[in-house]
């Protein structure tokens, strides 16, 4: 069944809606990807603060 699954994305992708569909998924990677990374930051920047208060 995940085979099938594979096969049909794969026909998706390469459609003119896929191409709408595959341009929209890269942005939204790209959003997720930088959230992550201001979240990493934030996250790393906090326990900073956090071990220079305990010290």
């Amino acid at each position: 069944m995940a085979m099938e699954i594979t096969i049909a994305e794969f026909f998706l992708l390469y459609t003119e809606l896929g191409a709408e569909f595959r341009g929209r998924f890269i942005v939204f990677i790209c959003y997720v990807c930088i959230f992550i990374m201001v979240f990493n930051f934030h996250l790393k920047f906090k326990i900073i603060i956090i071990t220079f208060d305990y010290s």
